[in-house]
């Protein structure tokens, strides 16, 4: 997994539960970078789990929970990285449709090392959408976190529920993507 998403898990960490924490967790953890990251480098996936799991023991905060959060967090940050790219989208609806097919190939044109989620639309009718996630990283909570943050970007609320799952044996998630409270104009 490319640093910059261990650099701003230790952002989040240090900013919502404190430094103490954050060395807390890198003393309980082992870590074959011993929590020293940079922003450009790739890091073994094992380590955000293990990272993510003794916060989870030291907060009390379900895993689960602590990665969906993640995800509102993570997601500002890696639109910053990609301004143009992403103001071309003017609703969460279009903006999801071209994830897959738009933002992680310039995501890979920019990292050809990065190993991106596959995520499709399956279906879309008017304020609800379907979409695939598969990842061999199963991190599926982050998907649901950046999904409903990206519908606050785009003051889109949604909710987000697991049709399928892939920590049920499933080949890949269905997320259920819907409008959360209306919008007026």
């Amino acid at each position: 997994m490319k640093g910059i998403v261990y650099t701003l898990f230790q952002d989040m960490v240090e900013e919502e539960f404190g430094l103490e924490v954050w060395e807390h967790l890198l003393e309980h953890s082992s870590l074959p970078s011993e929590g020293i990251y940079t922003s450009v480098k790739t890091y073994p996936d094992e380590e955000i789990v293990e990272l993510i799991t003794q916060l989870s023991a030291h907060s009390g905060t379900p895993a689960p929970d602590l990665i969906e959060h993640f995800g509102h967090y993570l997601l500002p940050n890696l639109m910053a990285t990609l301004p143009a790219m992403i103001s071309r989208y003017h609703d969460l609806w279009s903006f999801l449709g071209a994830i897959d097919d738009v933002i992680h190939m310039e995501v890979q044109k920019l990292n050809p090392d990065a190993l991106t989620p596959e995520i499709k639309v399956i279906e879309h009718h008017g304020d609800q959408m379907d979409v695939s996630y598969k990842s061999p990283r199963k991190l599926c909570f982050l998907a649901i976190g950046l999904i409903k943050q990206a519908g606050i970007h785009f003051n889109t609320p949604v909710d987000v529920t697991h049709k399928q799952c892939m920590h049920d044996d499933h080949q890949h998630c269905v997320l259920s993507i819907t409008l959360s409270e209306p919008i007026y104009a």
